[in-house]
């Protein structure tokens, strides 16, 4: 099989070999991408991620899970502790609204 040949023989990526199925017009011309998939699949006979020399120097990093922190609000005063003068609402806006 020309993808086989070129991996095993003529150690060349897959990389290299995409781009030759379509130079030479071969009807089952695909990506890069779909090629390195096939080649975890199993797809392609006698090539494994063993015999591709990128993969096999790669290391595989763990990833650490996002951990969720629930916002604590600040300790702020209880609506039936506000002071008197705010029951009767004749001031409009102090603080921060103005």
């Amino acid at each position: 099989m020309f993808i086989s040949e070129h991996i095993l023989v003529h150690k060349r990526s897959p990389d290299v070999v995409a781009p030759l199925l379509k130079q030479e017009q071969r009807p089952a011309a695909v990506s890069t991408k779909t090629l390195y998939t096939y080649i975890d699949q199993g797809l392609i006979p006698g090539v494994s991620n063993e015999s591709l020399w990128e993969k096999r120097k790669r290391i595989k990093r763990k990833r650490r899970a996002i951990k969720r922190v629930k916002k604590q609000h600040a300790r702020r005063t209880s609506i039936e502790k506000r002071p008197k003068t705010v029951e009767k609402r004749e001031e409009l806006g102090t603080g921060n609204w103005i």
